[in-house]
């Protein structure tokens, strides 16, 4: 689960570090595609993180503080610098989480909430992609799906296995 919400808030990061360089006013009066929660180590955060034509905008502030890094803005630039007394994290893996351990009900509810956002995310990026005939992205997507599938399946076994 760890490694799941680790994995997905670092990318997220990283797309918002990049958007930070782009032109402020792109996205002014452009429609919100979808709004997700951000769960952090099965946390749930107040923030939200919205969606505009495919591309993920997530507030730094919140999960910066949630995963332990201060966040700092000049110049047009968005800086991040880990705490000394965040926790190391680790994302070493591509693979869903298959450690045995005790879930929560919560955690599990987190985790197929975020899993599911991320597959409609996956789902609009796919589309975009096709729509651009972007080979490359297509079968990016293609793979990203279909290991996000996997992954949901094996929450809904832990959701099962509880009731």
């Amino acid at each position: 689960m760890k490694k799941i919400v680790i994995a997905f808030l670092s990318g997220a990061l990283l797309m918002v570090g990049g958007q930070a360089l782009a032109d402020p006013l792109s996205n002014f009066g452009k429609k919100v595609d979808a709004e997700y929660s951000i769960v952090v180590n099965g946390k749930m955060l107040e923030a939200k993180t919205v969606a505009v034509d495919g591309v993920t905008f997530t507030p730094n502030r919140a999960l910066s503080d949630a995963i332990g890094y201060d966040v700092a803005f000049k110049d047009k630039v968005v800086y991040y610098t880990k705490r000394e007394e965040a926790p190391e994290l680790s994302i070493d893996s591509t693979e869903p989480v298959t450690e045995s351990r005790q879930w929560s009900a919560e955690d599990i509810r987190a985790s197929i909430e975020l899993t599911e956002s991320r597959a409609r995310f996956a789902d609009k990026s796919l589309k975009y992609a096709i729509e651009k005939g972007d080979e490359v992205e297509i079968t990016k997507w293609e793979a990203y799906i279909e290991k996000n599938n996997a992954e949901l399946a094996l929450w809904l076994e832990r959701k099962a296995a509880q009731q």
